[in-house]
Parts: C-alpha cells; sequence; structure tokens
C-alpha cells in the first residue's frame, strides 16, 4: 500500500482492490476470487508505489532552482536534512582594482575606466583577475568534508553557468 508519508495527487490516486471488485460481475465477486485477483495484482501495487515515489521526488527536484534560498533548501536536503548547516553566502560586493602610484602621484585616479586611460598608474588586478572572481560562497560543515565530489556535482547542477563559487569548510 502507499506510504502514509507521501502525499498522493489526486489524478494519480486509486484503491486497486476497490478497482478490482468493482470491474468484477457480482457474480463472480466471491472472497477467495477476490484475494486470487488481489494477488495477481500485487506487482501492480508494488509498481504503483515505486511511480508514487518516484513523483513525488521528481516534483521535489523539479522545485530547486539557482535561487539563494532554493538552492540552499536543495543542498541541506541531500547532504545535511537533520541540521541545515549549509549556508549560501552571495558576494555582492563589486571588487575594485588595487592601484600602485607612483611617488610623485599624490593619490588613485578616480572613476577610471580603464588600464589605458589609468594613465602611468600601475593596475593590480588584471581584467582576467577581475573575471575569476567567485560569485557565491558555500559554507559547510566540516563533516561534510568527505561528500565534497558530490557537494561538487550537485552545486555544478544547480548554479548559473559561469558563476565561479569556493565551498568553505567552517
Amino acid at each position: 500500500m502507499v506510504s502514509l508519508l507521501v502525499k498522493v495527487p489526486v489524478r494519480y490516486r486509486f484503491a486497486l482492490p476497490t478497482l478490482v471488485a468493482g470491474l468484477l460481475p457480482r457474480t463472480l465477486r466471491k472472497p477467495r476470487m477476490l484475494a486470487y485477483l488481489n494477488s495477481l495484482l500485487a506487482p501492480l501495487a508494488s509498481l504503483y508505489q515505486v511511480f508514487i515515489e518516484f513523483q513525488a521526488t521528481v516534483r521535489r527536484e523539479l522545485s530547486y532552482n539557482g535561487q539563494t534560498l532554493a538552492f540552499q533548501r536543495a543542498l541541506n536536503d541531500r547532504f545535511d536534512p537533520v541540521l541545515a548547516r549549509i549556508r549560501i553566502i552571495n558576494s555582492d560586493a563589486v571588487s575594485v582594482p588595487v592601484y600602485i602610484n607612483f611617488v610623485r602621484e599624490p593619490e588613485s585616479p578616480k572613476n577610471i575606466k580603464s588600464a589605458r586611460e589609468a594613465g602611468p598608474h600601475l593596475v593590480l588586478n588584471s581584467v582576467a583577475e577581475e573575471a575569476s572572481l567567485i560569485g557565491f560562497v558555500v559554507r559547510c560543515p566540516a563533516t561534510l568534508s568527505g561528500q565534497e565530489p558530490a557537494l561538487k556535482a550537485r552545486i555544478d547542477q544547480l548554479k548559473l553557468a559561469l558563476v565561479k563559487y569556493r565551498i568553505q569548510y567552517v
């Protein structure tokens, strides 16, 4: 029978013994015949149970996406379901390139669009370094460090393309 933990949607709900009894002619509805037909349909009942569990799993997986709260819930559901200690911290801060001034220049240039406009200033962060900055940090408990490959695979499955991340164990 279907477990009570999985809520079956109305469109998939049916009782197999009731269906068998309803489709059987009244003259054949004897207890022995019903027991025989229900025993023949036992594999179908177990297949129905597997289908209901699969349907619930797919619905839950489809509810996850790249948004921070859904992403965090997906990671906690898979790796830390009891305590839910995995957190995602977005790095919204725009990084400012570091300028090194020469001795004659008292301060760094303001509102510089590119290194060419910077003049004699030396820019430490190149364009490649700016592009490689991380988009978010995943904070996990240290007990999950052994599951890092599975954790990375799940993050790669749900994150947006070209967004870099870092896993931090605390």
